[in-house]
């Protein structure tokens, strides 16, 4: 043997810094990577909350019909259910629609909050 034993570790090419531009970040500083498949998870994402929200709107409006969404809220003890109805179901589906098609996202998440948060507090 001519020279000292190395280990396959030892040979290894040393590690390279990242480039600045290998990862983004976004406004708040977190860093995101960007890759094809956070971006289809992103929409994934997307539309599966656009149908959550729009959805069951659609059900009240066409198949359970206003009346009987007045009469669910009527038995939960809501003030002016037959407002609040009506309220409810073009929520769902406007918010439903703006989620799916991408548009002002940051805003069309806020009805579905107060929405979920409601339905855990009163139905469950």
């Amino acid at each position: 043997m001519s020279g000292p034993a190395t280990s396959p570790l030892a040979r290894q090419a040393p590690l390279q810094r990242a480039s600045p531009r290998a990862a983004k970040s976004n406004h708040r500083g977190v860093i995101m990577k960007d890759c094809a498949k956070c971006k289809n998870l992103f929409t994934a994402n997307r539309i599966l909350l656009g149908l959550l929200m729009l959805v069951p709107g659609l059900l009240k409006l066409f198949v359970v019909k206003p009346a009987a969404v007045v009469g669910m809220l009527t038995g939960m003890g809501y003030p002016i259910p037959s407002v609040l109805a009506w309220v409810l179901i073009i929520a769902e589906i406007t918010t439903g629609v703006m989620i799916l098609g991408g548009w002002n996202l940051r805003y069309a998440i806020i009805p579905p909050a107060i929405i979920l948060t409601l339905a855990g507090f009163t139905a469950y």
